[in-house]
C-alpha cells in the first residue's frame, strides 16, 4: 500500500532527505512485530509531506494492525545502520478493508451515466458554477497540529509558484480570505511561512498605477487590537520589525495619522537597569554636524538634509545601527538624538544662569560704587558750596 505521512521537526514541517524505517505490529503498545522491517532510503520530504510504498507481505486479514516508524535526516549512511534513528511516538493506526466490493455496474453511480462523471482528473482543474457559499469546501476535524481543511502543494523547485492562489473580479472581493472564528488561543486567519533566506511569509503587492491602494491592509476590532505587529525574533544580527520604504520623492518610507496617540517605544523605569544621566552634553553635540547632501540612485537620488551615521557613531554609538561586521554604519536613529538635546540643553541653561548671577554680582557691585560715588560727589558739590559762600562773605 502506499503511505502518506507528514513530518514535522521541532513544530515546522520538515524538508530534505530522510531516512525511514517502518515495522508492523498487532497492538498500539508493546505487541508483537508482524512481517519484515521496512527499509527506505533517501525519502523526499517537501513542506513536511512525503509517500511510500510499503509491502509487508500476507500481513491484513482485518485484524487490527499499528505502524512503527524511525526517522533520521539523511546523513550517507545505509539505512540498514541504526545510527541516528529517532522513534516517533504513538504508532499509526492502519484501519483495515473486511470485504472488497464489486461493483455489478460500474458504467452508472447514483442513477447517472459514466459520462456525468470525470473518467480522470484534467489539469487544471475548473469548476464553476453559481452558489452563496463554496464551490469547493474541504472540512477536517482533526485536532493534530498541522491538519489542514484544504492544502495547496506547488512542488516545482524554480520558477514564480503559488502553493494557493486566489482571485476575485468583484468590485468589493477578496482574493484569498481566512477566518479563524475561536475566540480564544493564538490563531491565525491567515498564516505564511517561508524557509527561503530571501523568503516572504505574506507578500501582498497593489499593482494599480492610481487611486489609494494598499500592498497589504491590516485591522483590528479589539479594544485592545494591533492593527499591524512587526516582529523580528532573532536576537542577533541587523533585523528589522517593521520596514518601510518609498521609491517617491515625493513619498513616505513611514505614514501615520488617526485620532489614536503615537505610543512610541517602550520606555518604562520599570525594564531599565544602570541608568546614567548623559555626560558633557554640550561637548557631545558640538562635535555632531548637520549637512545637506544628495542621496545615491539606489535609495532614491534625492537631495536632503541629515547626518553621517559614522560621524554620530563616533560620539553616540547607541544610536547607529551597523551592518554584521560592525564596522560599516547602516542608519541611525534620529528621536533618540532628544535626550542629548534634552541634555544639552539644560547643561546650557546653568551656564546661562551661572552667567546672569555673575552678571547680577557685577551689577551690585557697580551699584554700590556708583552710590557711594553719588554720595561722595554730594558732599564734594556741599564743601565746594561752603567755600564758594565764605569767599563771598569776606570783606575786600
Amino acid at each position: 500500500f502506499t503511505y502518506q505521512g507528514q513530518l514535522k521537526d521541532g513544530g515546522s514541517p520538515a524538508n530534505g532527505l530522510h531516512d525511514l524505517r517502518f515495522r508492523l505490529y498487532d497492538a498500539a503498545v508493546g505487541g508483537t512485530q508482524v512481517g519484515p522491517t521496512l527499509c527506505v532510503d533517501n525519502v523526499s520530504v517537501t513542506d513536511g509531506l512525503f509517500t511510500v510504498s510499503l509491502d509487508f507481505g500476507a500481513q491484513f486479514a482485518g485484524e487490527e494492525r499499528f505502524l512503527e516508524i524511525d526517522v533520521r535526516a539523511d546523513t550517507g549512511l545505509d539505512c540498514s545502520n541504526p545510527a541516528g534513528f529517532v522513534l516517533l511516538t504513538p504508532r499509526q493506526a492502519l484501519t483495515a478493508a473486511p470485504n472488497a466490493l464489486f461493483a455489478l455496474n460500474a458504467d452508472r453511480l447514483d442513477g447517472l451515466d459514466s459520462s456525468a462523471f470525470l473518467q480522470s482528473i484534467p489539469v487544471p482543474l475548473t469548476l464553476s458554477g453559481t452558489s452563496a457559499r463554496h464551490i469547493i469546501r474541504g472540512e477536517n476535524a482533526s485536532t493534530t497540529p498541522g491538519a489542514s481543511g484544504v492544502l495547496g502543494l506547488a512542488t516545482g523547485a524554480t520558477g514564480t509558484t503559488y502553493g494557493v492562489y486566489g482571485l476575485s473580479v468583484s468590485t468589493f472581493g477578496t482574493g484569498v480570505f481566512g477566518n479563524a472564528i475561536s475566540s480564544s488561543g493564538g490563531t491565525y486567519g491567515v498564516y505564511g511561512l517561508s524557509a527561503s533566506t530571501g523568503g516572504r511569509g505574506v507578500y501582498g503587492n497593489a499593482t494599480a498605477s492610481s487611486g489609494i491602494t494598499y500592498g497589504g491592509r491590516f485591522e483590528s476590532a479589539s479594544t485592545s487590537g494591533t492593527g499591524v505587529l512587526g516582529w523580528a525574533t532573532n536576537n542577533s544580527g541587523t533585523n528589522y520589525g517593521v520596514v518601510g520604504r518609498s521609491n517617491s520623492t515625493a513619498g513616505y518610507d513611514f505614514f501615520a495619522d488617526g485620532a489614536g496617540v503615537n505610543y512610541g517605544s517602550g520606555s518604562s523605569i520599570r525594564w531599565k537597569r544602570n541608568i546614567e544621566v548623559i555626560d558633557r552634553p554640550l561637548e557631545k553635540l558640538f562635535r555632531l554636524r548637520g549637512v545637506y547632501f544628495d542621496w545615491d540612485a539606489e535609495h532614491g537620488g534625492h537631495h536632503d538634509v541629515g547626518m553621517i551615521a559614522e560621524e554620530v557613531g563616533a560620539v553616540l554609538p547607541e544610536i547607529v545601527n551597523y551592518e554584521e561586521n560592525g564596522t560599516d554604519a547602516h542608519g541611525m536613529d534620529y528621536s533618540k538624538l532628544t535626550p542629548l538635546l534634552v541634555e544639552a540643553v539644560k547643561e546650557l541653561h546653568v551656564k546661562v544662569e551661572e552667567k546672569d548671577a555673575q552678571i547680577a554680582a557685577l551689577r551690585a557691585e557697580k551699584d554700590k560704587e556708583i552710590a557711594e560715588l553719588k554720595v561722595r560727589l554730594e558732599r564734594l558739590d556741599a564743601a565746594v558750596q561752603r567755600l564758594v559762600g565764605q569767599n563771598l562773605s569776606t570783606p575786600k
